[in-house]
């Protein structure tokens, strides 16, 4: 049974209770440290704990509080109690409304009261924000009447704390302990509170142990190997060289490592003289190198290739002293071929060092790196138990998934021709909130993120897109732009599927499920981050509805979504748009082409099967005009059922909306057709050959092109055989096997 809390006994009207105002004054020590701020002692609030992972603030009301205390700041963290129980306020604290999760309640609150209490009114005075303009119609002006006078009233406001994420273990409770430097850095990021990850990781990596981590995304793997890597480079060297390097991070992606070098930053300046690098593509390597040797770097931070060759050309790098290497994401460094840049960069450290490897999932080579390059490793495994909600009381036991806990997962299986209306029912559904779109192909991208914005139902909407064909600069815009929003869309590939934290994502959509399943959980891990709340749908088509089963037996479980009846038909409007701008139709083309080979391409080429594509029903769900010649079409019986061909169009008669580039297309098209008279006029007429009729007459028996088709196939799987060996081997590098499988349009 709880007991009341405090702040729910009876007042009196018109009465002043003893030491009930006084508790609001402000001492001089809390006036020093924080000039604008109220502290709530417990005979005023109490704080309680719902089933929701919500924590309620229930606050008298004190009209007459002078206006001059206007803000409150976070003085003492709010204590996470077991779930289910109820939390009493034993010290004063005070709310920090600079928090985001405080905002977003106060903007709930505003928006469903009519009226507010005075006591409501001076919480809020200061806020800046965009409910701010509101605030002035909706705050009531603090009375001093007798009527209000210590009356009591009693408001209740729910603030969305991340309780499911974390533990009860705190970071100042660590064993080995962290220093007072690292605590108050963590303090004033609003980190008290450790993940499950972070509680086991991090005293092993400060103990000088390896480990090999599998968590779930977003769990705060970050925290986790930035903060052991401040500790043990803070014990290790007072006063290190400025070409000492002490320790190197590495992640597969620009935007990952950006995000960690920033992540990192407020904990790496607390160590005295040492400098951290941040080292990726995208910029002039001579200038890295340039910096590197005018102001030195103990920390590197970035992609395997630029510090592989960072490594390679700057002789002058100390690693002696070297003492911790991470591998973020590990399994996906290995998979985009990385394996040898990162053997190289391990056969220069010492031996003697601390080696962490962390990734959401363990595949067999980062098994095998793991017992190449860690010593003696702990083996660090963290997983969600999900309860089925829908069983009987007795049988809810605790399911293991490897998705965060607060993340609904659902699967919509629908025909080609039908997911573009389906993919826009869903973002009109969800205009107020942050959504990610996953494509298979940079081609896609480019193709929906011209055809989305002509859409009149998405008028409004703010789409970016994001691939890894865009130059950097490109990129860190399109990603910052996204970032900043409060509501938006991102249509991106796998660039964006790793590691990224970007905040207040609330729905993923998977509009091509990955070629690698095991992508699937990175995808998904975009939102739901830190116990928070979260949705993800994933796009399948009526023959790949076994993936759901696969996904379920790898501990990631799906519910099924169905078909919104009243989703628009957009089909239409996006040929129209292909029919007025010819940019449109030959990206819709491309997008076409490129996804049906990286279809091809699938890992679980079982499920998804190529061979049985609907292409008729897939060119009409990208708005094709009419089916483009292609090998796959051309050699295969795909069926074309579902197709309705353009025929009252030339296609060479489209022409682009851009003045400029049709003015160059006509040039092209006139430079064209004069070299290819002058080719003919300078040829020879040959000698028409008839052809026998024997000869004419003959043609390929099915069985014959079946057989035909079988040699082709084997050729293409050695010739696929034949360039892995040569990667492996080093004869060619990572781009050239890319252009030569075709793999770059994947990125």
């Amino acid at each position: 049974m709880t007991r009341e809390p405090a702040g729910n006994r009876s007042v009196e009207p018109n009465r002043d209770p003893a030491g009930f105002l006084s508790g609001f004054a402000l001492t001089p020590s809390s006036r020093a440290r924080c000039p604008n701020s109220i502290q709530i002692p417990e005979r005023s609030a109490s704080l309680t704990q719902s089933r929701a992972g919500l924590l309620s603030i229930e606050l008298l009301a004190v009209p007459h509080l002078r206006p001059a205390t206007a803000s409150f700041r976070r003085r003492r963290s709010f204590e996470q109690p077991p779930s289910g129980r109820s939390l009493s306020l034993h010290r004063a604290v005070a709310i920090d409304i600079n928090r985001p999760f405080h905002r977003a309640a106060i903007a709930t609150f505003l928006r469903r009261a009519a009226t507010l209490p005075p006591a409501l009114a001076l919480l809020l005075r200061n806020v800046r924000s965009p409910f701010e303009a509101h605030r002035a119609a909706t705050l009531p002006c603090l009375g001093h009447s007798a009527e209000h006078r210590g009356l009591r009233r009693t408001i209740t406001m729910e603030f969305e704390l991340p309780n499911k994420a974390l533990t009860t273990m705190r970071f100042s409770e660590l064993n080995p302990p962290l220093s007072e430097k690292v605590l108050e850095a963590l303090s004033e990021s609003g980190f008290n509170f450790c993940t499950p990850v972070q509680a086991a990781t991090i005293p092993l990596l400060c103990s000088f142990k390896d480990v090999a981590v599998d968590a779930a995304t977003g769990s705060g793997k970050t925290l986790a190997f930035v903060i052991p890597l401040v500790e043990i480079l803070r014990r290790s060297s007072s006063n290190p060289k400025p070409h000492q390097v002490l320790g190197i991070i590495i992640s597969p992606t620009r935007e990952l490592s950006h995000q960690i070098y920033h992540v990192a930053q407020p904990f790496i300046s607390t160590l005295a003289n040492v400098k951290s690098m941040l080292l990726v593509g995208g910029v002039e390597v001579k200038s890295d190198m340039k910096k590197i040797e005018e102001e030195g770097a103990n920390i590197l931070i970035g992609t395997p290739g630029r510090l592989y060759d960072i490594m390679n050309r700057m002789d002058f790098l100390d690693f002696k002293n070297f003492e911790i290497l991470i591998l973020d994401e590990a399994d996906r460094l290995l998979d985009m071929g990385f394996q040898k840049q990162i053997t190289s960069i391990i056969s220069l450290l010492p031996k003697l060092r601390r080696t962490g490897l962390f990734s959401a999932t363990q595949t067999e080579a980062v098994e095998e790196l793991a017992r190449a390059g860690l010593r003696n490793p702990v083996r660090v495994e963290v997983r969600a138990e999900a309860k089925l909600l829908n069983a009987p009381a007795a049988s809810k036991q605790p399911e293991s998934t490897k998705t965060p806990s607060g993340l609904q997962i659902e699967y919509l299986e629908c025909e080609a021709d039908k997911k573009p209306s389906q993919l826009v029912d869903i973002l009109i559904k969800n205009r107020s909130r942050k959504v990610i779109i996953y494509f298979m192909t940079c081609a896609c991208v480019d193709y929906w993120g011209v055809v989305l914005p002509r859409l009149s139902v998405l008028k409004g909407f703010s789409l970016v897109p994001l691939h890894g064909k865009m130059k950097q600069t490109v990129r860190e815009k399109a990603l910052a732009s996204f970032t900043s929003l409060s509501n938006g869309v991102l249509l991106c590939t796998d660039v964006a599927a790793r590691g990224l934290d970007i905040p207040g994502v609330d729905c993923i959509v998977q509009y091509d499920p990955p070629q690698d399943p095991n992508v699937f959980i990175h995808r998904v891990g975009r939102t739901a981050r830190l116990g928070k709340q979260g949705h993800a749908v994933v796009f399948l088509l009526p023959k790949e509805e076994s993936y759901v089963e696969f996904l379920r037996i790898r501990r990631v479980p799906l519910q099924e979504r169905k078909c919104s009846d009243n989703a628009p038909d957009v089909v239409p409007q996006i040929r129209s748009a292909a029919k007025k701008d010819r940019d449109v139709m030959e990206k819709g083309v491309r997008a076409f082409v490129s996804y049906i080979r990286a279809y091809k391409e699938h890992h679980c080429s079982y499920i998804f099967r190529w061979k049985e594509l609907e292409i008729g029903k897939l060119a009409m769900g990208h708005g094709l005009l009419q089916l483009p010649l292609m090998p796959e079409v051309k050699h295969h019986s795909l069926s074309t059922e579902g197709f309705v061909p353009v025929d009252d169009i030339n296609l060479e008669d489209i022409k682009y909306r851009d003045k400029s580039r049709e003015k160059q297309r006509k040039k092209n098209l006139q430079a064209k057709k004069e070299a290819k008279e002058k080719e003919k006029e300078a040829k020879p007429e040959k000698p028409s050959k008839t052809p026998s009729a024997p000869t004419a007459m003959r043609k390929k028996t099915a069985r014959q092109r079946r057989a035909q088709q079988t040699i082709e196939d084997e050729e293409e799987l050695m010739q696929d055989y034949r360039l892995l060996k040569k990667l492996k081997k080093g004869t060619i590098d990572e781009n050239e096997y890319a252009k030569l499988t075709g793999a770059e349009e994947l990125l």
